[in-house]
């Protein structure tokens, strides 16, 4: 039974620096979620490559763009994402990892059905070496 509602927000937040070459594959894994009520907060520390790019290839209004003017650590940069979104819940991914299609619409199935003292979820990752294909 689909236990989502979904007028719910979720934010996924990004926090990336001088990684264009990877960045693209994260972005691609948010928007082909199944679950399409996101904002996607993708925070720039202030990058000296091809970053600026590669997001704005990405024509979709749920992506909000941060360019920082300097690179801050990247608590401070998470929680610069964390305090301009809007979303019901938050998530993170950070720049060299992608999402199964289903991840989001999976965790909120599960968080929905638990009681209401359960503020907080995590699932395992599966490891990929791009040079083996394993």
């Amino acid at each position: 039974m689909d236990t989502i509602d979904h007028k719910q927000l979720v934010t996924i937040i990004t926090v990336t620096r001088n990684r264009a070459y990877l960045l693209k594959r994260a972005i691609a894994s948010v928007l082909n979620q199944t679950y399409r009520n996101i904002e996607y907060i993708i925070i720039d520390g202030a990058s000296e490559d091809d970053t600026a790019n590669i997001v704005n290839d990405f024509k979709d209004s749920r992506i909000k763009y941060v360019r920082l003017e300097e690179n801050e650590n990247p608590i401070d940069s998470l929680w610069r994402g964390f305090t301009i979104s809007k979303g019901n819940y938050i998530t993170f991914l950070d720049d060299d990892d992608e999402y199964l299609p289903t991840k989001i619409e999976k965790q909120l199935n599960l968080i929905n059905s638990l009681p209401n003292d359960y503020g907080f979820i995590y699932c395992w990752m599966n490891y990929y070496d791009s040079k083996t294909g394993k």
